[in-house]
């Protein structure tokens, strides 16, 4: 089954929509692609301007909270980066366009054009920031030469391909021995 709105679609073996049109549920085999709303800006970075690509085994998305939540092993794909968890939830505005990307349980990210990897319980991600913050018990960042950086927030800079590090309870407030 293919089904889409302007650039945005979404692949199933199966797509099952309520007759008041406030959820839609797809399985088998399913796959998103969420186009940048960005994509011709120049102001826009790299992750703007590619689309968002999510499979999983099921995807449900509630209309009236404007979320799609994918489970069964979802990973989501841009700009050559993967980000893989248990659950993974993609909030859009009111206007339809992508505002948030929230991962849950068993997180992690691969960046093999910087030749790192991030792992953490929870991973946030924001367009127009270029950041991804994964915290953990703990959040781990493995690096080209395999060396490891243990924090309770991982703070990972799309563009740069750089991270810092944060230890301690308060999430967002910086601690002595932070790394970068």
């Amino acid at each position: 089954v293919r089904a889409w709105q302007n650039e945005d679609f979404v692949i199933a073996d199966e797509l099952i929509g309520e007759e008041d049109g406030k959820l839609l549920r797809a399985r088998g085999k399913v796959k998103t692609v969420i186009e940048s709303r960005r994509a011709g800006e120049e102001t826009a970075t790299k992750e703007e301007r590619s689309p968002i690509e999510v499979t999983a085994n099921e995807m449900t998305f509630r209309r009236r909270e404007q979320i799609l939540r994918y489970t069964g092993t979802p990973v989501a794909r841009q700009a050559g980066r993967s980000l893989r968890c248990e659950d993974l939830e993609l909030s859009l505005d009111e206007n339809g366009e992508f505002e948030r990307l929230t991962c849950r349980r068993q997180v992690v990210i691969d960046d093999p054009l910087a030749g790192r990897s991030i792992r953490g319980d929870l991973a946030v991600y924001r367009p127009g920031v270029s950041q991804l913050e994964v915290s953990g018990r703990p959040a781990i960042m493995k690096d080209p030469a395999g060396s490891e950086i243990r924090g309770s927030v991982v703070v990972y800079d799309l563009e740069q391909g750089t991270a810092t590090v944060r230890s301690g309870a308060q999430p967002g407030a910086a601690s002595p021995g932070d790394s970068q």
